[in-house]
């Protein structure tokens, strides 16, 4: 089998009289070698994410959302997709806010604020040489900016919620829109004035997705009760009523539970 080479076997001394543990055995093939060298694993490159490039400012992707306790929401109104509003944008917001009395310490500090919008500004610029790679990266700091601008803004929503009172002027005096938390809307029966003359529309809270209702009415001062066709959906319009005559309405619903009671009658002037 050609030259012999050295096999390193380590055998235990039963198979005979102990030895070193290096058996001379014979290659089929190429000089002798040691067989015992452990093999170094391959190298292999690192895997980079394709179309994802290190964050040259250093800035975490991520931003921290928390529920506020205001009733007034922070709002950025961040222009898409058009990087000279979104610089002038930006800058608005950093000129309100810096020596801003209602914002002593903000976060992030408005000098990486001011740092962002200088390498978007750059960056911006570079786009129009239409270099490879220079679209890339100025995507890249307007991600940057944005992140920052939102960081900035839970800044604002918490001086806002320290100050529920004032909270929409503070909010305001940052720049940024201020917009009012509404509540669900009330769930209650309710007759409306329809888009055609002696015609009412009729809505009710909603029972789940598989209910259905029933309405009627009545003209005659609850005497007697006109039924109209039953509806999957919380709504219904009836036409045909008199103008100017008082209608009672009334409407129930049919779930797998059973059929609930007729709610309490409500009245309307018909138009």
């Amino acid at each position: 089998h050609g030259r012999t080479f050295d096999a390193a076997l380590c055998l235990a001394p039963t198979n005979g009289q102990g030895f070193e543990g290096v058996e001379r055995l014979s290659a089929p093939h190429g000089p002798s070698f040691h067989a015992a060298e452990p093999r170094s694993p391959p190298h292999r490159a690192p895997k980079v994410a394709l179309g994802k490039e290190p964050d040259s400012l250093g800035l975490a992707r991520m931003t921290t959302v928390t529920k506020s306790t205001s009733p007034c929401l922070a709002v950025l109104k961040l222009p898409k997709n058009h990087v000279p509003r979104l610089i002038s944008y930006a800058r608005s917001i950093l000129s309100a806010v810096t020596n801003n009395p209602s914002f002593p310490s903000p976060r992030p500090p408005l000098a990486t604020v001011e740092g962002a919008i200088r390498a978007l500004e750059q960056a911006e610029a570079a786009t129009l040489t239409r270099r490879v790679g220079t679209v890339a990266t100025r995507d890249q700091r307007r991600l940057a900016l944005q992140i920052l601008l939102e960081q900035l803004r839970g800044h604002v929503q918490a001086r806002a919620d320290a100050d529920a009172e004032h909270g929409a002027s503070i909010i305001e005096s940052a720049g940024m829109a201020v917009r009012k938390k509404g509540g669900p809307a009330p769930r209650t029966f309710t007759v409306k004035t329809g888009r055609v003359s002696g015609s009412v529309q009729l809505v009710a809270p909603k029972a789940g997705n598989r209910a259905a209702y029933e309405w009627q009415y009545s003209s005659d001062g609850k005497k007697t009760w006109m039924s109209c066709p039953t509806t999957v959906q919380a709504t219904t319009i009836i036409r045909g009523l008199a103008p100017a005559s008082s209608v009672f309405f009334r409407y129930r619903t049919v779930t797998k539970d059973g059929t609930s009671d007729w709610s309490d009658p409500l009245s309307r002037i018909v138009s």
